[in-house]
């Protein structure tokens, strides 16, 4: 006994010093996340001239008022014939169609009619023609770049330049030809004050070094000339500029360039969409990049609801760059909204001195009223609105301090072997040496090279090991012999509070420990993430439930005993409560189990989203619902009844209360959410739940009182008769 209460300091001892080495790698992680409040506003510049078109403005005067919104940057991506068609930079007609027209004699231009003599057109072939110098240059440069060989063939005649494309004119028009600057400069960027994020395609042509040398040019040359500040480069295409052999060349590229890297979140809102060659690039640079989060396409929401998703993003995620899509349309019932008044026109006043201002359509109105309403949400959370800055640090950890807060998570995982009580040397040693090669392959795995999957391996550890341990002390409390209650003047609250804080305490040591292991630039940019997410949800209550039966039931626990135990049972007639209570606990297994994560198969309900929604508007971080409304009240419930002598059946609280640590030690496994956040909405979870368990209790202890007076008064009743 007396080893064994050694052995069990020993490692206590081993995950104080884990966690007091964790302090310093989350002291910095906290002061990285809060040196970046900036976040930019982008939308599409080809989306905001479709807006423009549809309500009959000029792109320059919508930029001027999206601006004055609030709006940041547009988004400049590589143009295609269909796109320049519609802005009127040229006419995009298939040879057949062409024909027909300079026989009906709608043609008047004598180049085209020219070529049209000379047999030039051909039927099932696409032409694209422009009489406009800088254009027809441009367009000539892009098909060299960007169209295939045998694809494509460029005449000049007179002020004329033809682009002939061997493709039918529904493929045609779709093929990217990279960046147009008199895009910018015709749309009024500069005037509107605006930045601009590049988004460069990887066509074939320019993934050589060539094409991002072209890229690189075009960028600075309009960074030059038209005074323009470039906000981001975002690629645009399924693989990095560059890819798969210039990729260092795209690297030089991005640093002359003097702007961050934008990386956009996946739709399930974990890691990064998978550009080929990312990660690379990534690397290459520091992880000198910004997430993008994408907003949702407008369709029935109001502004201010499509703000609070931007936001809640932004806060929760770490996202440095919202890319907004704009109302294309105005739906009927957002026209009686706080914003837009039935007419049409906005209730935001423009600037007193300004000239020549809009005579606001519903459809603008709508999206001024987005980015101001936007605007106005990103600041009072603390946010300032301007071109995104990058994470700097913290760096990947030098390989003795992983090992260290491993070896703290092994010594937890050690120490809930111990909790079970094992019986005998060998089930000691065995699972001590399990703890202990989970130590070890931390360091291992560093020095082979995967030093990533052993901060994964370790963090994964710390998250099963520390809410079990949690689980091993509330078990032993709830299982002690119960003290009298003369005994307890002042009743069992305080031991109720006090497992309270010991239970959560040690789940937060994890959560921190798990925090440490993973304060990385990769984890907290998702290009690597906690992994192990379902496994979390599932050991800790069933450990939990096997410490109690463990304390409760100390006997017919023993390996020894479970034969003639699995008899005993086997040997039972199974009743429909049975089976009854077997389907409820196995649906809400399925459903526990389909919730977590961020690929959850189960909807949130309507009552649900609500109720999430209020606590988001009331509270700065809302707590998670399993926490507030399950883990703590079973918590706070199964103590009281066993602090006043009620312990037979805390089986199923047990199980409750583990939902509360597990979701506790989640929290922290999302390195992307900023450590400040998790912690107050840990405490936010803490105090609200606290606050339901009591509530029932209330509730139960009434319910107890009310049977023991009916019973009492029931039980006069016939001495009296």
């Amino acid at each position: 006994m007396r080893r064994l209460l050694r052995l069990t300091t020993l490692l206590w001892l081993l995950v104080a010093v884990a966690v007091a080495s964790a302090g310093p790698a989350l002291v910095e992680r906290v002061q990285v996340e809060s040196a970046s409040r900036r976040v930019e506003l982008v939308m599409d510049l080809d989306l905001v001239e479709l807006l423009a078109r549809s309500q009959g403005y000029r792109t320059d005067q919508v930029l001027a008022e999206l601006a004055r919104a609030g709006l940041g940057a547009v988004a400049w991506t590589g143009t295609t014939l269909d796109r320049l068609s519609l802005s009127g930079y040229l006419g995009v007609y298939e040879g057949r169609d062409l024909a027909d027209l300079i026989a009906a004699g709608r043609v008047g231009s004598p180049d085209l009619l020219a070529l049209d003599r000379e047999g030039f057109f051909q039927a099932g072939y696409t032409y694209a023609c422009t009489a406009d110098q800088e254009v027809g240059r441009w367009l000539e440069k892009a098909a060299a770049t960007y169209l295939p060989d045998g694809r494509r063939r460029v005449t000049r005649r007179g002020s004329l330049t033809v682009l002939e494309i061997s493709l039918l004119k529904e493929r045609a028009v779709q093929l990217s030809l990279g960046l147009l600057p008199a895009e910018l400069k015709r749309a009024g960027v500069v005037a509107a004050g605006l930045r601009v994020m590049g988004r460069p395609p990887n066509a074939a042509a320019s993934a050589s070094p060539e094409g991002v040398a072209d890229v690189e040019a075009t960028l600075t040359s309009v960074v030059a000339s038209l005074r323009v500040t470039l906000s981001a480069v975002a690629f645009s295409s399924s693989e990095v500029l560059g890819y798969p052999g210039s990729l260092d060349e795209t690297v030089a590229m991005v640093k002359r360039l003097g702007a961050p890297v934008a990386v956009f979140e996946t739709i399930e809102q974990l890691g990064n969409v998978d550009q080929k060659g990312l990660s690379y690039v990534a690397s290459r640079l520091g992880y000198q990049v910004v997430r993008i989060y994408t907003a949702p396409e407008v369709k029935v929401l109001t502004p201010a609801e499509l703000a609070d998703k931007v936001v809640r993003s932004v806060k929760e995620r770490g996202l440095r760059v919202a890319y907004l899509h704009p109302y294309l349309v105005a739906p009927e019932h957002l026209l009686t909204t706080v914003g837009v008044t039935r007419d049409g026109r906005s209730i935001y006043a423009p600037p007193p001195d300004a000239q020549g201002r809009l005579d606001y359509t519903p459809l603008l109105a709508l999206n001024v009223n987005y980015i101001r309403d936007l605007v106005a949400l990103l600041q009072s959370q603390g946010f300032e609105v301007g071109a995104p800055e990058p994470l700097f640090g913290p760096n990947p950890p030098r390989p003795a301090q992983p090992a260290l807060l491993g070896l703290g998570a092994s010594a937890a995982l050690g120490l809930c072997w111990l909790a079970l009580r094992p019986r005998g040397r060998l089930w000691v040693a065995a699972g001590l040496l399990a703890s202990a090669l989970v130590a070890a392959a931390v360091p291992a795995l560093a020095a082979t090279g995967r030093g990533t999957l052993g901060l994964q391996l370790a963090a994964l550890t710390a998250a099963l090991a520390f809410p079990s341990l949690a689980l091993s002390y509330l078990a032993a409390r709830w299982t002690a012999t119960a003290r009298p209650a003369a005994a307890q003047p002042r009743g069992p609250w305080p031991a109720v509070f006090g497992d309270l804080l010991v239970v959560t305490g040690i789940s937060l040591l994890g959560g921190l420990l798990v925090a440490a292991i993973l304060t990385d630039i990769r984890f907290m940019l998702e290009f690597e993430y906690f992994r192990g997410v379902k496994l979390t949800y599932l050991v800790p209550p069933v450990a939990g439930l096997a410490y109690w039966l463990r304390y409760r039931f100390p006997g017919e626990t023993e390996p020894r005993a479970w034969p003639r135990v699995i008899l005993r049972l086997a040997g039972r007639p199974i009743r429909v409560w049975h089976v009854a209570v077997a389907g409820v606990l196995g649906a809400g297994l399925v459903l526990y189990v389909a919730r977590s994560g961020n690929t959850r198969l189960v909807p949130f309900l309507g009552f649900e989203l609500r109720l999430r929604q209020w606590l988001e508007a009331v509270l700065y971080a809302r707590p998670r619902l399993k926490e507030t409304l399950i883990g703590y009240p079973s918590l706070v419930l199964g103590s009281w009844l066993a602090h006043t002598g009620r312990r037979e059946h805390l089986g199923w609280l047990m199980i409750g209360a583990a939902i509360s640590q597990v979701s506790l030690v989640n929290s922290f496994e999302h390195i992307r959410s900023p450590l400040v956040l998790s912690l107050i909405r840990s405490l936010n979870g803490l105090w609200t739940g606290v606050l339901v368990g009591l509530a029932a209790v209330g509730i139960l202890w009434a319910l107890a009182a009310l049977v023991r007076r009916l019973g009492t008064s029931g039980g006069r009743g016939p001495e009296a008769a």
